[in-house]
């Protein structure tokens, strides 16, 4: 009897003590929280909350969340945004969010179920990482990516890196020349976020539509597997981006392609950007200038003992550039006829400009190697276009 009603008088010493705690925080935390918010957000960047409320493990309920920069550029809408404590020193809180919407200068994505867990493994003074799962983000009411996990080291630092994976990826841009669409299934992310940005994407398989861009042809659709690629945006004198691109049993609609294909080459933009940090240069920020040259290119194709090897370099080449075209470029092939013609048939290049190509590399022995049996120097300055040389028109 006499241990009940020490229970007793614990436990009402403890309502009496830690109710009002209870009730005040209840009252306090949301407020406080939204003030800790708003006092690390840009400068005059705009935070606006609809209604707040806390539920009874003292979690903080956020309706209508808006966050809008200065220049309106980029804008986050979240409903139902839910902040709950979790009692665990290295996973102190578990965030979820019902919608939400995501603008970055007019383009607009939608997702939903986003649900994510707040990690600090080194304690309160280290960083904070977030690990999280979104059903699916949407543009214009088509879906781009579903099942996505992901984990993002640093967030509260400078240093980060995000992992991911996604189930399916479906997203379609428009370039200078058209439409482009990309599809690839189980795909993963790795990805560092420092003075540079690097990162490595991997697919099961990709399809890559270019149909829609130029002449528009039905046959340049490419279908691969096990795709890779990677990129580091650096600065050297200049800012650099070496991208690596590799695929294996690549086919169109007409046929197998190459069994391998391998690019490389590097972005490189103009002496303006010297001055730019990475989120100028990320921002399209009109003082950093543009990426003008490509050069390093390297291409090789093989398929069943042919190859095509392109290298090369183009100066001025990327769109609206503001200076003189120019690109040298050498081709080499092995069994020539039957590795070119699987690339005319795919509609990768102008069957004309390709035929010319083809004619010169038949004409000309490859003198300077064993492992190739033709080869071809091709010259572009403006819109000169020369084959060994020679003028093609």
């Amino acid at each position: 009897m006499r241990l009940l009603r020490y229970i007793a008088y614990s436990f009402l010493t403890l309502v009496i003590i830690f109710g009002p705690l209870y009730g005040a925080g209840r009252i306090l935390l949301p407020e406080w929280l939204k003030g800790q918010i708003v006092s690390v957000l840009p400068s005059g960047a705009k935070l606006s909350i609809g209604e707040m409320s806390t539920t009874t493990g003292l979690g903080i309920l956020y309706k209508k969340v808006v966050f809008e920069t200065k220049d309106s550029s980029q804008k986050l809408i979240l409903d139902d945004l839910l902040i709950e404590p979790n009692l665990n020193l290295s996973e102190p809180a578990v965030v979820s969010v019902g919608r939400g919407l995501a603008r970055n200068n007019g383009i607009a994505l939608n997702f939903q179920d986003f649900n994510a867990t707040v990690i600090m493994n080194g304690g309160l003074d280290s960083p904070l990482s977030i690990l999280g799962k979104i059903k699916s983000i949407e543009g214009q009411t088509k879906e781009l990516f579903s099942n996505i996990e992901f984990l993002i080291k640093g967030v509260t630092s400078l240093e980060k890196s995000m992992s991911a994976t996604v189930g399916k990826v479906r997203v379609e841009f428009l370039t200078p020349k058209g439409v482009v669409s990309i599809v690839a299934n189980d795909m993963s992310f790795e990805g560092d976020f420092n003075k540079d940005l690097k990162a490595e994407i991997n697919s099961s398989d990709l399809e890559l539509d270019l149909s829609k861009i130029g002449d528009a042809n039905i046959n340049r659709v490419l279908f691969s597997e096990r795709t890779t690629f990677s990129f580091e945006l650096t600065k050297e004198d200049n800012w650099v981006l070496p991208i690596e691109f590799t695929s294996l049993n690549a086919k169109t609609p007409t046929g197998k392609l190459a069994s391998e294909v391998i690019l490389r080459a590097k972005g490189r933009w103009e002496k303006s950007a010297q001055n730019c940090d990475i989120f100028g240069l990320l921002s399209e920020r009109p003082d950093c200038g543009k990426m003008i040259d490509v050069t390093g290119i390297f291409l090789n194709l093989e398929e069943a003992g042919g190859q095509a090897l392109f290298l090369g370099d183009g100066f001025c080449v990327t769109p609206n550039a503001g200076c003189p075209q120019r690109i040298e470029t050498e081709i080499k092939t092995r069994q020539t006829a039957k590795i070119f013609s699987n690339i005319m048939m795919s509609g990768v290049i102008n069957p004309l400009v390709g035929g010319v190509i083809l004619g010169s590399l038949l004409s000309s022995p490859a003198k300077d190697s064993s492992e190739f049996d033709h080869q071809a120097k091709i010259k572009v300055t403006g819109s000169q276009i020369f084959i060994n040389g020679k003028p093609i028109i």
